[in-house]
């Protein structure tokens, strides 16, 4: 019942050519803006989450498992609030690495930003061409 709930959906969702798509994320299905709608989705809906950590964000999704002494390195001494606000909203985890942490982002990030990659190479490659894109 529900699978065929979930077609009509898809279908509803292709036929009426709209702002929404229905996308697999892994095993799990989100309604999302189309590619297309994002800029104008953009204007009638605030960020959720403000540039600053979007681009702490982004660095951690592209070179993880990225040392936590590493992205200071590169981004300064605010990461650790940045790091701080993110493990708090789900979108990244820490494990200990010697005197530092290794920072990856979670499974809430690739539901989140509709990834669908199973691996690192996927997740990196999906960053640089939707960065490349904006």
């Amino acid at each position: 019942v529900a699978d065929d709930a979930l077609q009509e959906l898809i279908t509803a969702c292709q036929d009426r050519g709209g702002a929404l798509e229905v996308v697999r994320l892994g095993k799990k299905y989100a309604l999302q803006l189309r590619r297309e709608a994002i800029t104008y989705g953009r204007r009638l809906a605030p960020q959720e989450i403000p540039g600053h950590l979007l681009r702490t964000l982004a660095l951690v999704a592209h070179e993880q498992p990225m040392l936590q002494s590493e992205l200071k390195r590169r981004m300064g001494d605010r990461v650790y609030e940045h790091v701080g606000e993110l493990l708090e909203l789900g979108m990244l985890e820490r494990e200990r690495a010697g005197r530092s942490f290794a920072l990856s982002v979670t499974e809430a990030f690739d539901e989140y930003f509709g990834i669908s990659a199973t691996t690192q190479a996927e997740r990196r490659a999906f960053l640089e061409q939707a960065l490349g894109a904006s």
